[in-house]
C-alpha cells in the first residue's frame, strides 16, 4: 500500500504527517475528513502561519479569535480564498470550525 500520498495531505515532513494523521485518525469526525476531498495545492502549517499574519493584519494567528466578528469574518473569508483549509485555520487560530464555515 502507498502511503505516502496520504501523508503527504497532512505535511510534507514525513514523522509530522503521521502524527498528525494518528491525531486525525483519533479525534476526527467524518466532517473533518471532508478536508481530503479539496481539491490544489496544500499549504504548509509554517507558510498557513505567515499568510495568515499578513491577510489578516495580526501578530499571532490566535489574534484573529480576538476581533469583532465582523473583521473575523471577512479575514477568514479572505483566508479561504488564499486556499486555507477550514480546518487549518481552526488548527491555527484555535477558531471553532464551524465558525470558520460559517463566515460570510
Amino acid at each position: 500500500m502507498d502511503t505516502e500520498f496520504i501523508l503527504g495531505l497532512f505535511d510534507s515532513e514525513k514523522q509530522r504527517a503521521r502524527e498528525l494523521f494518528v491525531e486525525f485518525d483519533l479525534h476526527g469526525d467524518e466532517d473533518d475528513k471532508a478536508f481530503l476531498d479539496e481539491p490544489g495545492r496544500k499549504t504548509r502549517d509554517d507558510e498557513a502561519t505567515e499568510i495568515i499574519k499578513r491577510v489578516a493584519g495580526v501578530r499571532r494567528c490566535t489574534d484573529l479569535a480576538d476581533m469583532s466578528k465582523d473583521q473575523r469574518d471577512c479575514a477568514l473569508l479572505s483566508l479561504k480564498r488564499e486556499g486555507l483549509t477550514v480546518r487549518q485555520l481552526a488548527r491555527l487560530t484555535g477558531i471553532n470550525r464551524g465558525i470558520i464555515q460559517k463566515a460570510k
